[in-house]
């Protein structure tokens, strides 16, 4: 696993919203690249989920099985000020950050990720989200080309 940051990080998010997120929506603009500030620094207030471009609803199952069948990922996450998030030391990983990692390694630290995760690769042509939403069954969980 490889914990990627500074321009490295900055670049592969940039290939991330450019595929997948809907930049001209107002709920990006807004929510997302405007940075609102709290008492820890400025961040957004939104979920990149809430402007991807073109999703399909799948199951966790479905979305689990996807990336067991892909070599190495990379996984991002939506960076939130920690009064939004009420569970301490939430973040493991350096909040401006993302990993590179085999579906083993995922498998190995899925307890380490934050709620709402996003995994795709170098090709930029699919994606698998998962949210801490749930509709009181299922977590929700989406897709994008796969």
């Amino acid at each position: 696993m490889q914990i990627l940051e500074g321009t490295e990080y900055l670049a592969i998010k940039e290939l991330f919203v450019e595929q997948f997120v809907d930049q001209s929506s107002s709920f990006y603009v807004e929510r997302i690249k405007n940075k609102h500030r709290f008492s820890d620094g400025l961040f957004q207030t939104g979920y990149f989920w809430d402007c991807l471009k073109k999703y399909n609803r799948k199951t966790e199952k479905y979305c689990i099985d996807v990336l067991s069948s892909k070599h190495e990922f990379y996984v991002i996450w939506d960076i939130l000020s920690s009064e939004h998030i009420r569970i301490p030391n939430y973040y493991k990983y350096p909040t401006e950050s993302c990993l590179k990692l085999s579906f083993q390694e995922y498998l190995e630290k899925s307890d380490t990720f934050p709620e709402d995760i996003y995994f795709f690769d170098d090709t930029l042509s699919w994606c698998v989200i998962l949210t801490h939403e749930d509709n009181g069954k299922r977590r929700y969980c989406l897709s994008i080309g796969c």
